[in-house]
């Protein structure tokens, strides 16, 4: 049931985050370059400062998802505990004086440096002031206090609340998952139960304790306690690298994209042999934002619509297609029917991005010819696997009816994971057969390859680059060095025979090419298998 719990809040909260990363980045980018009234101002800062908390919120949710899950890693720097602190409580006060709640901040002194995650440390610090929160009446009081104890080597942080107090049989409790103690005073301050659980396990990452004093009726106290130093800490946890600003605070991303930088694509130039992927997405921002995320690795080709993607796959002839589902004009479904019906292009690799989960949904994108089908939110690191793993699946379909032709076996071949139309495979065999029977022919020419295909020279060229990942002149040369090999293992024929046989005139030239392929000559070949030459013919 827990399990199912925690699925279903990181569903949602995945869902939520990308809107929400958005709508911060555009009140951020409002504020940083447009001048308001005074009135204006201050409804943007409320704005915003919800907008963050709710951010934290459903980070929250995802961190203890990786808590669970053993997965959360910590990212510990030296910090100042103090302005921390003090920015948690600035985004409190309005809340708190709405209910007449007052809040007061204790330190022992005006900075403490301790070693932690900035980010984890003020997720515990919300969850604490929003806990106190919830459960303080109208009138009431809250405390933080921050002590550095130097006899006991640590630094302890306290919220003090004159709250209803948390009942003596449910105290022991009230750190577990799911668990609520008492009932929120304010309707509107209702929680999920993790909070709490979700701080301890923090506190604990950190190598610290947090425990609680309560008196039913008058309130809590909920003490986090923290070694100084950084020796409890792994090297490979700490940075060192002085990443905390000049008021000891670390930096605080609250978006990973603002509106301006998802305006701006990434400066960057793909390499120069970069395979090209055609990035079909009708919502800017998260076409952009893949963009930028693509562009160090592969050639990137934009598109809004499927109408608009038609036009560039027909003059691009990209080598992998990643569309959106529900786009307007012409959505993936549809896009993807034409290009699976159009002989030029049926060959290109299509994924498919979707926020829509169910299977039927996946099932009607891969019966229409889908190669991959990854929902949204997804991570880049997927998507550049799948692509990545789609142009090698590629190659290995080629280099199988490539290996069976040039023993004339054109057999059948299955490759999970990989749309190969029937036209395709068709084509595939055509020119291996095509190739094994004029091999012999040292004038044979690409021209009359298409000319046999019945296909244009432009046409024929992409169709086999995309296939293959390799030209036409590419293509023929590899099949006769390929050839020859197993022409030589027969041990029947000399060099210079095979290098006829497989369209060679020179076999001077033969052998340097045999060389750059199998890195040693063909001398070499025969020695090392053990297999006699026969004699140059005189």
């Amino acid at each position: 049931m827990t399990d199912l719990k925690l699925r279903f809040f990181t569903d949602i909260s995945h869902e939520l985050r990308t809107p929400l990363t958005l709508i911060l980045g555009g009140i951020e980018d409002v504020q940083r370059h447009d001048q308001l009234s005074p009135r204006g101002e201050n409804s943007l800062t409320l704005a915003h400062r919800n907008a963050k908390r709710m951010l934290t919120l459903i980070n929250q949710l995802l961190d203890f998802r990786k808590i669970v899950k053993e997965k959360m890693e910590l990212k510990i720097s030296r910090v100042d505990l103090v302005p921390v602190v003090e920015d948690a409580l600035d985004d409190f006060r309005e809340m708190a004086a709405e209910r007449r709640i007052e809040l007061l901040f204790t330190v022992s002194r005006c900075s403490v440096l301790v070693w932690v995650d900035t980010e984890r440390i003020e997720s515990v610090i919300y969850n604490l002031l929003s806990n106190a929160l919830k459960f303080t009446p109208a009138g009431g009081k809250i405390e933080v206090i921050i002590a550095q104890r130097d006899a006991e080597d640590c630094v302890t942080l306290t919220v003090r609340d004159t709250g209803i107090g948390i009942p003596r049989d449910k105290q022991s409790h009230i750190f577990e998952r799911f668990v609520q103690a008492s009932r929120a005073v304010d309707s509107n301050m209702k929680g999920s139960g993790i909070g709490l659980s979700l701080c301890r396990e923090i506190v604990a990452l950190h190598h610290g304790e947090i425990s609680v004093v309560s008196t039913p009726g008058e309130g809590s106290a909920f003490t986090v306690k923290l070694k100084t130093g950084n020796a409890h800490f792994g090297m490979e946890q700490i940075d060192f690298s002085g990443s905390a600003g000049p008021d000891g605070k670390a930096a605080y991303m609250v978006s990973d994209f603002t509106s301006v930088d998802s305006q701006r694509r990434t400066d960057v130039r793909p390499p120069a042999d970069a395979q090209k992927i055609l990035l079909v997405e009708d919502n800017r921002e998260l076409r952009v934002f893949i963009y930028n995320s693509l562009i160090d690795t592969y050639a990137v080709i934009e598109a809004d619509d499927g109408v608009e993607a038609l036009e560039k796959i027909r003059a691009e002839m990209p080598d992998v297609i990643v569309t959106d589902l529900m786009m307007p004009r012409m959505d993936g479904i549809e896009l993807i029917d034409k290009v699976r019906h159009d002989f030029t292009m049926s060959h290109i690799p299509i994924v498919m991005l979707t926020a829509r989960h169910s299977p039927d949904d996946r099932l009607k994108a891969m019966e229409f010819g889908a190669d991959g089908y990854i929902t949204k939110p997804f991570s880049i690191e997927l998507l550049l696997a799948r692509i990545d793993n789609l142009l090698t699946r590629r190659r290995t379909l080629f280099e199988k009816y490539s290996a069976q032709s040039a023993r004339n076996k054109i057999a059948e071949l299955v490759v999970e994971d990989v749309v190969v139309t029937d036209r395709d495979e068709e084509f595939l065999k055509e020119v291996m057969s095509w190739l094994s029977k004029n091999i012999e022919n040292s004038d044979l020419t690409i021209d009359q390859l298409a000319s046999h295909l019945g296909l244009g020279r432009t046409t024929m060229y992409n169709k086999l680059k995309s296939l293959t990942g390799k030209s036409p002149v590419e293509l023929l040369k590899e099949y006769r060095i390929t050839k020859a090999k197993l022409l030589l293992h027969t041990g029947q024929f000399s060099v210079s025979e095979v290098a006829y046989k497989v369209g060679f005139s020179d076999p001077g030239y033969f052998s340097r090419c045999f060389r750059e392929q199998f890195h040693m000559s063909p001398a070499e070949y025969l020695k090392t298998h053990n297999l006699k030459q026969n004699q140059d013919p005189k």
